[in-house]
């Protein structure tokens, strides 16, 4: 925000978000269409972002300059209705995708319960309540797939260390470093689309 915290940059966010579609190919292949869908969201703000620096060079490098050009130029309409498509609807369901991962994340070190049922709490509480029939019946499916806690971690693992037993204590280091990264972008994103009216809450 404007309090003197540091506004999310959109390079770095958008190359992130670029690397967590290794977490949706490790869940499977039923994840296909959400993996493709999170990259079409990124070539959504790329393409804007590159008109905008075509037409004011240099002005853009913060995802709140994109979010404000874009509301600038009066393609939204009040009440967070937001034009499809657009950087907004697209960073929208970027930070929806992020909570989502954070929510699987932590459902990988929690084992109190199955992957499978920590993965389907996560969709249903972040993603659900905005999907419209199609996406929830692909996500149904590819929910029923998920694989056990350690086949996902042997899927996310780092190949060139040693054992299975190191390749495995590396992810979950890694794991538990990034869920916060993840869960402070996600709060600076929320409340940038609250504050600019932006928080289009319409199923897809």
């Amino acid at each position: 925000g404007e309090g003197g915290e540091a506004e999310v940059q959109l390079e770095p966010l958008l190359s992130a978000f670029a690397s967590l579609r290794r977490l949706g190919e490790a869940i499977g292949p039923l994840m296909a269409l959400s993996v493709k869908n999170d990259e079409s969201n990124v070539a959504k703000v790329r393409k804007v972002w590159a008109r905008l620096a075509e037409q004011q060079p240099g002005r853009v490098s913060t995802v709140r300059q994109l979010l404000e050009s874009e509301r600038e130029a009066g393609i939204h309409k009040p009440g967070a209705v937001l034009a499809d498509p657009s950087a907004a609807m697209a960073l929208l369901w970027m930070r929806r995708t992020i909570q989502y991962y954070v929510g699987v994340m932590q459902g990988v070190c929690d084992t109190s319960a199955s992957l499978s049922s920590k993965c389907r709490t996560a969709y249903g509480a972040i993603l659900e309540p905005f999907h419209g029939w199609l996406l929830k019946n692909t996500f149904s499916m590819a929910l029923a797939a998920v694989p056990s806690r350690d086949e996902f971690v042997a899927r996310l693992s780092p190949n060139h260390l040693s054992s299975k037993a190191v390749r495995r204590s590396a992810c979950f280091s890694d794991i538990r470093v990034a869920i916060p990264l993840m869960e402070q972008v996600v709060a600076q994103l929320r409340a940038l689309f609250a504050e600019l009216d932006l928080e289009d809450t319409r199923k897809s």
